[in-house]
Parts: C-alpha cells; sequence; structure tokens
C-alpha cells in the first residue's frame, strides 16, 4: 500500500474542485497538511460508509463476545455482585 498523497490547505482553497474530482476519481485518501501537519483526510463517501458500516460491524461482534463471555461466567458461578467500587478494590 503507498503512502496516501498530500495537499495543503492553500491548495485546496485554489483548486478544492480538481482536487474532490480527483479523490472521487481515483478513490484514494488525500491527507490535507497545514503548515506541514496533517489535519485532515479526504475520502471518497463510498469508503467513509465502508470504514462506518466495518467500524458498526465490529463493535456488534465485540458486543456479542462481551455477552457471550458474562453468559459463559454466570452460568460457571463466576460473577460476584459489586456494591460500590470500594467492593471492586477488595477482590483478591
Amino acid at each position: 500500500m503507498a503512502f496516501p498523497k498530500t495537499v495543503s490547505v492553500q491548495q485546496i482553497q485554489r483548486q478544492y474542485r480538481t482536487i474532490f474530482d480527483q479523490v472521487m476519481k481515483n478513490k484514494e485518501p488525500l491527507i490535507v497538511l497545514n503548515n506541514n501537519k496533517a489535519e485532515v483526510v479526504i475520502i471518497e463517501i463510498h469508503q467513509f460508509e465502508e470504514i462506518q458500516a466495518k467500524a458498526e460491524r465490529y463493535d456488534l461482534e465485540m458486543a456479542k463476545l462481551a455477552v457471550q463471555s458474562y453468559q459463559k461466567e454466570n452460568s460457571a458461578g463466576k460473577l460476584k455482585k459489586l456494591n460500590s467500587l470500594a467492593d471492586l478494590a477488595d477482590e483478591n
């Protein structure tokens, strides 16, 4: 994977339409630099939606695993009801 291309804030101010069209055509991220520091990334909308969908699937999978872990530990009698944070600190 090649390093993403960069563009300055000033270039975007002067050529935003050309730059946006390039991002949409090439479907490659473009890092926007301000004073030679990366500030934001421009990506094509479908890539953004794909990233969001992947993040949502990951979150759902992690939630399912947490529920499964809870159910397994609960059925094994490994859970203890805590009434305060002090109870948590007393766990050994």
